[in-house]
């Protein structure tokens, strides 16, 4: 099985016509697309109406594509978009390929980037947010586990999981991880950042994703980055470092906005590239003002 990663900068959120060209070159073989996450421009919030628009883009481009049903792309790829691009992040759409041709044959001498999707059950209105919908999506988890091919939870870098919002009854599930069983040109890995300033995270996710390759190979080197995924929370102290900060004060902007700002500007200052899945809402993903953060490798030079 191979996994591929393939980031196209977006012109707006129904901006298709990039994955249109990727096709076109041979880039991109349209039944291997198992996933889309994109990073569009409106406000991130439940009024977002670029998240709708750019979900509604994709499906029809999928099944123009496809010459499938649009109810079958709903349930085959999730298409997961985040608003809110504020500072200098840039608008743009991660797509996720597997090749599952027969006869591809692993390595097994390291481990390379794995990809797994799941769907939960439909929701019912009082299942949201109770003790049924944490165990039908840990289920889930476990479930694209499986069909990434990784038996070790430690294998695991990064799940994305795009919850049930005012219509939307099903949980889609997204989960990135190295495997052995996988003969992929990336390679994934993770780390924590300890509050909004923490630009070592990106290292120490970096020196991860070497590790799982078995050798030093150079993958620390950021020019071989082909995503950063990150979870940006304003810290509930309304201090930086013993420093006051006014992200939780300002009636006019929503703190998740100032904490996706800040910390996009921070990370893009590190790796040269301002094309970061950067998305709000951190809690109890790691310390106060800190969250998870994945960065993904090209084997390629």
């Amino acid at each position: 099985m191979h996994a591929g990663v393939h980031r196209l900068s977006a012109a707006g959120p129904s901006d298709t016509a990039v994955l249109d060209e990727a096709i076109a070159h041979g880039l991109i073989r349209p039944e291997t697309i198992v996933a889309v996450l994109g990073k569009t421009e409106g406000n991130g919030g439940v009024n977002d109406f670029t998240r709708g628009f750019a979900t509604a883009s994709f499906r029809t481009c999928l099944v123009r594509h496809l010459g499938i049903p649009a109810a079958v792309v709903e349930a085959r790829v999730p298409l997961v978009m985040s608003g809110g691009t504020e500072g200098g992040l840039s608008p743009h759409w991660l797509v996720f390929t597997v090749d599952r041709t027969p006869g591809t044959t692993p390595r097994h001498d390291r481990k390379s980037l794995a990809i797994g999707i799941a769907f939960t059950r439909l929701f019912t209105p009082e299942d949201i947010g109770r003790r049924i919908q944490a165990v039908e999506t840990a289920r889930a988890v476990k479930a694209a586990m499986a069909d990434a091919a990784i038996a070790d939870a430690s294998d695991v870098h990064f799940v994305q999981v795009k919850c049930p919002l005012l219509t939307a009854s099903r949980n889609e599930i997204l989960v990135l991880g190295n495997s052995v069983a996988w003969e992929s040109n990336f390679v994934i890995g993770h780390a924590v950042m300890e509050d909004a300033l923490d630009t070592a995270a990106v290292d120490r996710a970096l020196t991860i994703a070497d590790a799982a390759l078995g050798s030093a190979v150079g993958t620390t080197q950021t020019d071989r980055l082909a995503a950063l995924l990150c979870k940006a929370e304003a810290s509930r102290t309304g201090t930086i470092r013993g420093h006051r900060h006014i992200m939780l004060d300002d009636s006019d902007i929503n703190a998740t906005r100032h904490a996706r700002a800040l910390v996009g500007g921070v990370l893009a200052g590190r790796i040269g590239d301002t094309r970061l899945f950067v998305s709000g809402g951190a809690e109890h993903q790691g310390p106060e003002g800190g969250g998870p953060l994945a960065v993904i490798i090209s084997l390629r030079s």
